[in-house]
């Protein structure tokens, strides 16, 4: 997702719309109001990083995944 500005606030879009293969499959665009976006994204990390869940965030291994081509 990218950072879009518009007239009346900021909005996130995929910028996969730019690629020649992506447009096969790809939907056009669509924009999401940044509010909604912003306020589930700060809740999910508020919450996994509030001082009473801090330990077992930062305690727990990470999967390592696989590079995308």
């Amino acid at each position: 997702m990218k950072g879009s500005p518009r007239k009346y606030g900021m909005y996130y879009r995929c910028p996969a719309r730019t690629l020649t293969l992506a447009l096969l499959t790809h939907p056009p665009t669509i924009y999401l109001r940044e509010e909604p976006l912003r306020d589930v994204v700060n809740g999910r990390f508020g919450g996994l990083f509030d001082q009473q869940n801090l330990e077992q965030t930062v305690s727990q291994p990470c999967e390592p995944r696989a590079m995308r081509s």
